[in-house]
């Protein structure tokens, strides 16, 4: 697929490219418009949308928003397939099934499956590294597509009794597994520093500043939450206003912002179609 190949060459350039979350197609087309290379759907914002939590969307949910997403846009989508979903056998058809949807790339993470609600607390279980590498492995095998990116994430450092130690020497064994990018789920910096000088040469993707993914060689810039929570923050604001006044004005710029999303969902080229066939022969009744 080209925007598979397309996501392989960003790597290859070893630029910090930015990866901003969208949970649904309308979403994802305004991503696309304003310019940027790769979209990112991540689990705990489509667990959100979903109206459920991360920990307890399946994969199907999560290949089906996926498909929704993919079908409108023409960029990478890099999507969040959790802890594979299971063990090494589910984790191969996880694989299977996210790159017949047309998805570009996935990350697994090492967290214990069923993945626990208290992860949203900061409490994460990580399984044992040579049950994990099984998953990889899996994973590796499973693709068909050579130009499929499998990114394999660790929670270690963040996981009851973690430490950055224990971070480097999973992500080393991931890079021997033959995996083709890693994220460490590290947010210091002077820890991820010491991280990149271990482990130089393979791409890395991260919730960081652009900034700090240039200084630090990190390819891909993740941030899943940069427009669900203005956007519920905004819709909390207008449900109440409403609520308040009884006042369906949304803003004094909703023409614009209409004509802006008719434009996303390409309702002036159906108007064409439509022009060009049913209701160009369409007469009114005399």
């Amino acid at each position: 697929m080209e925007t598979r190949k397309a996501f392989r060459a960003m790597l290859e350039k070893r630029e910090a490219v930015l990866a901003p979350g969208a949970w649904d197609p309308l979403n994802a087309l305004i991503v696309e418009s304003l310019g940027f290379k790769v979209c990112y759907m991540g689990g705990w914002i489509t667990g959100a949308h979903l109206g459920v939590t991360e920990p307890m969307t399946t994969l199907t949910e999560m290949v089906e928003n996926a498909v929704r997403i993919v079908k409108v846009i023409k960029i990478p989508l890099i999507v969040d397939a959790d802890a594979g979903f299971g063990d090494a056998l589910h984790t191969m058809r996880c694989v299977r099934e996210f790159e017949f949807a047309g998805v570009s790339a996935i990350h697994i993470e090492d967290q214990l499956y069923p993945k626990r609600a208290h992860y949203h607390k900061g409490i994460k279980h990580a399984m044992p590294l040579d049950e994990f590498l099984e998953k990889l492995q899996a994973a590796l095998e499973a693709r068909s597509d050579p130009d499929f990116v499998i990114i394999a994430r660790t929670d270690s450092r963040n996981m009851v009794g973690g430490s950055l130690k224990e971070t480097i020497k999973r992500c080393q064994a991931f890079v021997e597994a033959g995996v083709d990018m890693i994220s460490p789920h590290i947010t210091d910096i002077e820890e991820m520093k010491v991280l990149r000088r271990e482990i130089p040469e393979i791409p890395i993707m991260e919730w960081v500043s652009r900034k700090v993914a240039e200084e630090l060689d990190l390819q891909i810039v993740l941030d899943p939450l940069v427009a669900m929570v203005p956007a519920v923050e905004a819709t909390l604001a207008h449900y109440r206003r409403f609520m308040k006044t009884g006042d369906s004005k949304i803003t004094p710029h909703v023409s614009e912002v209409m004509e802006k999303i008719q434009s996303l969902i390409k309702l002036p080229e159906y108007y064409k179609i439509e022009e060009a066939t049913t209701e160009g022969r369409w007469q009114p009744d005399e």
